[in-house]
C-alpha cells in the first residue's frame, strides 16, 4: 500500500488525490500549455484537509481558475 490514492469513483471527485489522508488538487498541465505555466507538467496543491466536501470546493476554485488560465 502506498498511501496513495485517487479518487475517480466519480466526476465530482475529479482532479482529487489523497495521500495518508490528506486531500490534493492534482491536475496535468496540456502540452500546449506546459511552456507558460511554470507548474508544469503536473499541478500538485495540497488542499490541506481530510474533509471531502471542503476539498471539492477549494478544488472548484482551483480549476475554474487554471481554465481560465
Amino acid at each position: 500500500m502506498t498511501g496513495v490514492d485517487i479518487l475517480q469513483k466519480s466526476d465530482q471527485d475529479r482532479f482529487l488525490l489523497s495521500r495518508y489522508g490528506v486531500l490534493y488538487y492534482w491536475r496535468r498541465v496540456p502540452k500546449a500549455l506546459a511552456e507558460i505555466d511554470g507548474r508544469a507538467p503536473i499541478i500538485r496543491h495540497s488542499l490541506k484537509t481530510d474533509d471531502l466536501a471542503k476539498a471539492r470546493a477549494q478544488r472548484d476554485v482551483l480549476e475554474k481558475a487554471d481554465n481560465q488560465l
